[in-house]
């Protein structure tokens, strides 16, 4: 059965969805799918890429996964070139890969090692898929770049050193793209999740000790909300950003935390 999809606010568009294999990115390359984009899986597993690949194009959307460890820049490189030869331009890039980190430790119990693992993934591959994106937004005369960063970025975690100093340097980031390139048409925001519904939490509490219920428990009574954010709620606000539904929105981080960080 053809299936009919209705134009949506990102109709016609390229869209780099980094880390985009499960979690919020899977939730934001299928909300683009949906609205018209063209969606580029830039995912390190090749079985959740592939995937989710399938899951879109089943759906009738266009979707092409590229195997891409963000960490190392030439990989970083070469997926924004495959992507510019086959489809002639990118309109948006969401870098949302992302990693905790295994080792929960006191900032002076930190490797250099612990530190570099989670800081080259959250805060260098943004960096370098940004880096040769941007050229090309700059040809084009606009773009729109979507950080996906943290409230550890503006709250810090204990025992979360690199992480929470990794996003908020993806917060800056963001910032920087949106001053220097501004006037050449580009666009840059970050949103900054609170504890949302996907692998992290529990990863979280398995690592401390903590046992998940309780953690659930716990930031229930603590936000207004009551509850863990969605996948699909991170999604709409990237939507919203990709889209120029914000046109006058950039250099911003939007909180998505049910109220907790004013607890």
């Amino acid at each position: 059965m053809k299936v009919i999809r209705m134009p949506g606010v990102l109709d016609g568009k390229i869209s780099v969805v980094t880390g985009s294999g499960n979690g919020i990115g899977k939730e934001i390359a299928l909300l683009f799918s949906k609205n018209g984009s063209k969606v580029i899986l830039a995912e390190y597993d090749e079985s959740s890429g592939r995937s989710v690949e399938t899951e879109i194009r089943k759906s009738g959307g266009i979707a092409e996964f590229i195997k891409t460890d963000v960490s190392n820049e030439d990989s970083c490189r070469n997926t924004v070139d495959q992507v510019i030869r086959k489809y002639g331009g990118i309109d948006v890039l969401v870098n949302n890969a992302g990693v905790d980190g295994k080792n929960p430790r006191l900032l002076a119990d930190l490797t250099q090692a612990d530190f570099d693992s989670v800081y080259n993934v959250n805060f260098k591959g943004s960096w370098f898929m940004a880096k040769y994106v941007i050229p090309h937004m700059i040809e084009k005369g606009s773009g729109n770049i979507v950080n996906i960063a943290s409230l550890g970025g503006i709250m810090p975690i204990a025992t979360g050193m690199p992480y929470s100093v990794s996003k908020a340097s993806l917060i800056m980031l963001t910032k920087m793209i949106a001053l220097e390139y501004g006037k050449k048409g580009i666009r840059s925001n970050a949103i900054a999740p609170g504890w949302i519904e996907t692998s992290m939490p529990r990863r979280f509490t398995d690592l401390s000790g903590i046992r998940f219920e309780d953690f659930v428990r716990s930031i229930s009574e603590r936000a207004p909300l009551s509850r863990l954010g969605k996948p699909e709620e991170i999604a709409e606000m990237a939507l919203y950003l990709a889209s120029d539904d914000s046109s006058y929105v950039t250099g911003q981080t939007f909180i998505i935390d049910g109220g907790l960080s004013i607890t």
